[in-house]
């Protein structure tokens, strides 16, 4: 797929988010060998509708690791990393996580329509000198303008 390398999201950044000032970068520790298999199981079943499926997915989920047949350990918890299945039950797994942010997070941290006009700026602009270029012509720190992006 063209377009979707790291200069057309830096591209992104910088214009989705270029009046932000906080940034939060996320990375869940050990998610691959942490995934609670009933938890997924359930999750699966509340889309899918499928019991052959399920049974096939939760063997492979339960399939485990080992150098030989002889001498394989069962998962209890987890996905094969590296598995050609795991990312996307891994990414099946943080859905609930993903609705909350979405439903409760972004609407109780986005406020506002836009930053307030930073007085200083609109004062020197009015005046038709421009003396000081490091102005901000928005207030940067305007309580009433919030906004929470989450990608």
């Amino acid at each position: 797929v063209t377009g979707r390398g790291c200069h057309t999201a830096i591209n992104q950044i910088k214009i989705e988010f270029s009046q932000d000032t906080w940034y939060i970068e996320g990375d869940i520790d050990q998610q691959f060998p942490s995934l609670d298999h009933h938890v997924l199981v359930e999750l699966l079943n509340t889309k899918i509708n499928d019991q052959a499926f399920i049974d096939l997915v939760y063997k492979y989920l339960r399939v485990g690791y080992g150098t030989n047949p002889k001498d394989v350990t069962p998962m209890r918890v987890g996905a094969i990393q590296g598995g050609p299945v795991s990312p996307v039950l891994a990414n099946i797994y943080m859905m609930p996580f993903d609705h909350w942010v979405e439903t409760y997070l972004i609407p109780k941290y986005t406020k506002g329509k836009r930053k307030r006009a930073n007085p200083k700026y609109t004062k020197m602009i009015r005046s038709g000198k421009v003396t000081d270029h490091s102005i901000p012509s928005l207030m940067p720190n305007d309580k009433n303008f919030l906004r929470l992006h989450y990608v």
